[in-house]
């Protein structure tokens, strides 16, 4: 889905949801679809994101952002925040579907055993105190290809 027009689909439903004087935009974030910021009276998505996946996808996760902002600082992914997603159409769970596409992470970290310990979008600048928990071996960054 391209920007635009996830934008306008936001501004759209925040509307029609009694969000009118909240503001919205997008951030760079790369492990996350969307964010509630309550102190800024803003909701964000992650243009990454909505440039990866459909308009089903995007819109559920404008309506999931809409629920938290409907239900509260407090209310988390608690009973409160369920139940305003269910009545304004958004799926009630916490994390998205694994079926959404989100950017891959270009740093896997391995020890010199060929241990994998994970990935990471970002990286450290200064590995060499950092030993394998299997075999105390010294890690290091390879690219995730």
């Amino acid at each position: 889905m391209d920007l635009e027009t996830a934008g306008d689909l936001a501004r759209d439903l925040m509307d029609d949801h009694g969000l009118g004087s909240w503001g919205f935009g997008f951030d760079n974030a790369k492990r996350r679809c969307g964010n509630c910021h309550f102190g800024k009276w803003r909701i964000t998505l992650s243009r990454y994101y909505v440039s990866m996946n459909n308009e089903a996808e995007v819109r559920d996760t404008i309506l999931h952002e809409i629920a938290h902002a409907m239900a509260g600082a407090d209310a988390g992914h608690g009973l409160v925040w369920q139940k305003v997603a269910r009545s304004i159409g958004a799926k009630p769970q916490r994390c998205a579907d694994a079926s959404v596409s989100m950017p891959k992470p270009p740093w896997k970290i391995v020890c010199a055993s060929g241990h994998t310990l994970g990935t990471r979008h970002r990286r450290r600048r200064d590995m060499k105190f950092h030993v394998c928990g299997r075999c105390r071996t010294p890690l290091y960054y390879v690219h995730n290809i």
